[in-house]
C-alpha cells in the first residue's frame, strides 16, 4: 500500500462550495503546491462517485479529500517534496487514472482448490488497500466525533441502519511517464438531515446531526486515516476493516459474465478483496458492485 510518514501536517483548504473537492485536489497535484492537503467543502456542485457516477451532495454534507504523494518505497518513484511556489497549478499536464475498473473483477477457485495465490496486487493497483485505509479511518472518526457506530459495506461505502451514510472515491493519478504521481482520497458523509431525490429515497441515509463542525470532523479523520496509511501493519488493518465489514457472514449478489451469482460473503482477504462461496465455487472479487440481499 502507498504509505506516508505519521504525523504530518496537511494544508488545509476550505469552500463554501466547490465543484469537486477531488478535482481540486488533482490540480494541487499537477503544480509545486505543499502535500499533503486536505480540501474541504459544505457544498459540491459536481461531486463524483465511482465509475464517474455524479455523487449527491448537498449543503448539510461533509465533503473531504485528501492528498498526497507515497514514499519512495511504496510509490516506486522518488516523493521529495517541491518548495512551495506562487506556480499556476494548471499548467503541467498529468493525467488521471481511476483505478475503479468498469466490471467486478474476479477469479473462481473450487471448493477443494487452495485459496487463491497472492499477487502483487496493490502495485497494479495502488488505491486497492487504500480504500480499505480510508473506509476505516472513516468509520473511527464519525464513531469518535460522533458516537455513531457506522459500519463499512464492501468495499467502500458507510452504513447506517442499513442506508449508506457515506461513500469513498480513491484516485491514482499518473504522470505521462506512468510514473505515480499522487494519491487522492475522497470521502463524503451525510451528516444533516436532508431530503433525497426520488432514486436514492430507499437506498441513503444520514447520521442525523443536529449540527456539524466540520473542521473538527476532518481533524480527527485526517488523524485516523494518516495512522492508517503509515501503519507498516497490514493484517492489523485488515483486522480492522473485517471488525467493521458488516458485508461478512451475509447473502450478497454480483453479476458474472451478465449472469446474477448469490452467495455469501466468507472474508476479506490480505488484499482486500472480498471471499464469496456461492455452492461448490469461492469467489475472489476485487472491484465491481456486490447487493446485500436478505435472507
Amino acid at each position: 500500500m502507498p504509505q506516508i510518514k505519521n504525523g504530518l501536517k496537511p494544508t488545509i483548504y476550505h469552500f463554501d462550495t466547490l465543484s469537486s473537492t477531488n478535482d481540486y485536489a488533482r490540480e494541487l497535484l499537477k503544480g509545486d503546491k505543499p502535500l499533503p492537503a486536505v480540501i474541504l467543502a459544505d457544498h459540491q456542485t459536481a461531486g463524483r462517485g465511482r465509475r464517474g457516477r455524479s455523487f449527491f451532495s448537498p449543503e448539510g454534507g461533509f465533503y473531504y479529500t485528501y492528498v498526497f504523494r507515497p514514499e519512495p518505497a511504496t510509490a516506486g518513484q522518488s516523493a521529495s517534496q517541491p518548495e512551495p511556489t506562487t506556480a499556476d497549478p494548471s499548467a503541467s499536464q498529468p493525467e488521471p487514472t481511476t483505478a475503479d475498473p468498469s466490471a467486478p473483477q474476479l477469479t473462481t477457485t473450487g471448493q477443494s482448490a487452495p485459496p487463491p495465490p497472492t499477487t502483487n496486487q496493490s502495485a497494479a493497483d495502488p488505491t486497492a488497500l487504500v480504500t480499505i485505509a480510508a473506509a476505516v479511518a472513516a468509520a473511527e472518526a464519525v464513531q469518535i466525533y460522533t458516537g455513531i457506530d457506522v459500519r463499512i459495506k464492501w468495499v467502500n461505502d458507510l452504513l447506517l441502519d442499513q442506508r449508506k451514510v457515506g461513500g469513498i472515491l480513491c484516485e491514482a493519478v499518473r504522470l505521462p511517464s506512468g510514473k505515480l504521481n499522487g494519491i487522492i482520497i475522497g470521502i463524503g458523509i451525510n451528516c444533516l438531515p436532508q431530503e433525497f431525490p426520488t432514486e436514492l429515497a430507499e437506498i441513503a441515509g444520514t447520521l442525523g446531526l443536529k449540527e456539524i463542525d466540520r473542521s473538527a470532523l476532518a481533524a480527527v479523520l485526517t488523524e485516523r486515516l494518516q495512522f492508517w496509511l503509515a501503519s507498516p501493519f497490514q493484517s492489523t488493518l485488515i483486522d480492522r476493516y473485517r471488525a467493521l465489514c458488516s458485508t461478512l457472514g451475509r447473502r450478497v449478489s454480483f453479476l458474472r459474465n451478465g449472469e446474477t451469482v448469490i452467495g455469501i460473503a466468507e472474508d476479506v482477504n490480505e488484499l482486500g478483496n472480498l471471499l464469496v462461496r456461492a455452492g461448490s465455487d469461492l469467489f475472489t472479487l476485487n472491484s465491481g458492485e456486490i447487493s446485500l440481499l436478505k435472507w
